[in-house]
């Protein structure tokens, strides 16, 4: 058996999102030892170093063309496999997919935001998410979801059956030690900040956790400063022209992306992770404050619970004032910290990027053309 992988999203310096989850799902398809199933990866240009070296299990397939690569020229690259009869299956590891595809489909959606949140988008985006997004999941085989959230937003929004859809959470990847000898920078100071990492866009809700700051700040009257950790997304302005007009904007520090030595060093170093996210598919952060023992606070929405479990604070991101009152409980009661990193520590257990890819194969396998 064969298996195609779109990797291009994985083909990338620079990984956030969907980028990590094909690029660690490729790493642990590349671990297997099996005869009898094998992985070819589709990329637009030759493999980066960091990626599996091929090995009789896994293989990369550079499939050359542009404009518009996957959607045409990988459909002409799967019209000879199906002559040849070369696939078993065709995986796509975020939303879009092929114009044509010959054999059966598996597509991961990682969530339904520009259905909830349309006018956060380009137009451009939005029209490949909305029509590309529909096409796939309409002529899939099996839909992956990376939460019941997604699952249920998946069945809500394109009448789907639930036996279509296979809710397979992601994993989780410790980080290397190389953190550990990283300068904190920024002029911070060890545990006196809260953190947020995510793409800098109006549905992360930055907004109303600068204002959430404000009144932790004129409540305390801390040192504590507020660093934000992410890329540029879209409709940014605004963000940054709150920010500069805070009373507090000398504690505000926005990073930009980071290395992610850098971005590791800056949040073992927090005193708290804070995510206000109004729409979450997953919530890949929140488990990286848990390997680094830090309390997290973060919204009672989207797929954001299933994530943090018993082992956050929660709060209504739509109201400044609650969100201050989590940072504030965070501050003010060590017995609040020790019970949360506790439970965090157990939490993280659960998630783990070997068990993603194992049931991610039983998908596979299930769907597969003898």
């Amino acid at each position: 058996m064969k298996i195609a992988i779109e990797g291009n999203e994985a083909n990338t310096q620079n990984r956030v999102g969907v980028s990590n989850y094909c690029f660690y799902l490729i790493k642990e398809f590349a671990k297997l030892k099996t005869d009898n199933i094998k992985f070819e990866i589709i990329l637009k240009n030759q493999p980066l170093d960091d990626l599996p070296t091929a090995n009789n299990q896994l293989q990369y397939k550079v499939v050359k063309g542009s404009p518009l690569w996957l959607r045409y020229w990988v459909s002409l690259h799967l019209l000879k496999k199906r002559i040849t009869r070369d696939y078993n299956l065709y995986f796509a590891p975020a939303h879009y997919t092929p114009k044509f595809i010959f054999h059966p489909l598996v597509v991961t959606i990682h969530d339904l935001a520009y259905i909830y949140f349309p006018n956060e988008f380009k137009k451009i985006d939005l029209y490949k998410l909305n029509n590309w997004t529909k096409e796939a999941v309409l002529k899939a085989k099996q839909i992956i979801a990376v939460s019941k959230t997604t699952k249920k937003d998946l069945i809500v929004n394109y009448q789907l059956p639930e036996e279509k859809i296979k809710v397979i959470y992601n994993g989780f990847n410790p980080p290397t030690n190389e953190y550990q000898t990283q300068q904190l920078g920024f002029n911070l100071t060890e545990k006196k900040y809260f953190i947020f990492i995510g793409t800098i866009q109006p549905r992360k809700n930055i907004a109303r956790l600068i204002k959430a700051f404000e009144i932790f700040k004129d409540k305390t009257n801390s040192e504590f400063k507020l660093v934000i950790i992410g890329k540029k997304g879209w409709f940014y302005n605004e963000i940054f022209q709150q920010a500069n007009k805070s009373r507090y904007s000398s504690d505000i520090i926005f990073t930009d992306y980071v290395a992610d030595k850098v971005k590791n060093k800056l949040l073992s170093s927090a005193f708290a992770y804070i995510n206000p996210g109004l729409y979450e598919g997953f919530g890949m952060p929140v488990l990286e404050a848990f390997y680094f023992k830090i309390p997290s606070a973060i919204s009672f929405t989207g797929a954001l619970p299933e994530v943090g479990g018993k082992a956050v604070e929660y709060f209504n991101p739509y109201k400044e004032q609650e969100i201050a009152k989590s940072m504030y409980n965070l501050y003010q009661y060590p017995k609040l910290r020790r019970t949360l990193i506790k439970e965090a520590s157990n939490r993280l257990k659960e998630f783990s990027w070997k068990s993603t890819a194992e049931k991610t194969l039983e998908v596979f396998i299930a769907n597969a053309r003898n």
